[in-house]
């Protein structure tokens, strides 16, 4: 894909050698707590990701992604604001034993340490020659974005991003098994509710589906 983009077109990262000069900002304090909402059949709360049908990950590219939301919220739309988006305005729902039993909220502590930018910040976006749009744009785009930022000589451990599901404020982190994910998953530490119970009876799951209207089937 070449990198100059038509108007409206979303731009591919520069070239490997031009992109190795691109001096981003490496984050001192960011966010310790953070959460996914996690499917319980996997025997780990680490679930790294290398799909090609996710937002930053394929199977390519040199690291898997361990995909983390700032608020349980936030999780939540990026795991069902998909299908949600896809449903009549007056006729939200979920399928209660295909989709919500089946998941648990997890909590990762993230260290202070890491190798980590904000591609939220807009210094940083000017920084590694990107725009606000970069980061929302089809997978392929993201895809190759990430890929850039795996293989910057920086040596990253991931990247703090907009959550498109939920907009304005909301983050996500994309987290590197970087050098490989037994060592990175030493670092964190990750846990869920005693006995790992779904969230379909969890007290804040339940206020999230009458806050947005939308019923369980």
């Amino acid at each position: 894909m070449p990198r100059k983009a038509g108007r409206g077109q979303p731009h591919v990262p520069p070239t490997s050698k031009e992109f190795a000069r691109c001096k981003p900002k490496i984050l001192t304090r960011y966010q310790k707590d953070w959460c996914r909402l996690a499917a319980i059949a996997r025997p780990s709360l680490f679930d790294w990701d290398d799909r090609a049908v996710s937002r930053f990950s394929h199977p390519s590219l040199p690291y898997k992604i361990l995909y983390l939301a700032d608020q349980n919220e936030t999780a939540f739309w990026e795991v069902f604001g998909a299908d949600i988006e896809d449903m009549d305005v007056d006729n939200r729902a979920l399928s209660l034993k295909a989709q919500v039993k089946p998941r648990e909220w997890a909590y990762f502590e993230v260290p202070s340490g890491l190798r980590i930018i904000d591609v939220t910040d807009e210094q940083t976006l000017h920084d590694i020659r990107a725009n606000a749009g970069t980061f929302l744009a089809p997978y392929k785009h993201c895809q190759a974005w990430c890929k850039a930022l795996m293989e910057h000589p920086l040596n990253l451990d991931g990247f703090i991003y907009q959550a498109c599901r939920r907009g304005g404020t909301s983050r996500c982190l994309a987290l590197f098994s970087r050098p490989d994910s037994t060592t990175m998953e030493r670092l964190l530490l990750a846990h869920t509710a005693s006995g790992r119970p779904s969230v379909a009876a969890d007290p804040l799951f339940l206020k999230l589906l009458v806050k947005h209207n939308i019923d369980l089937r």
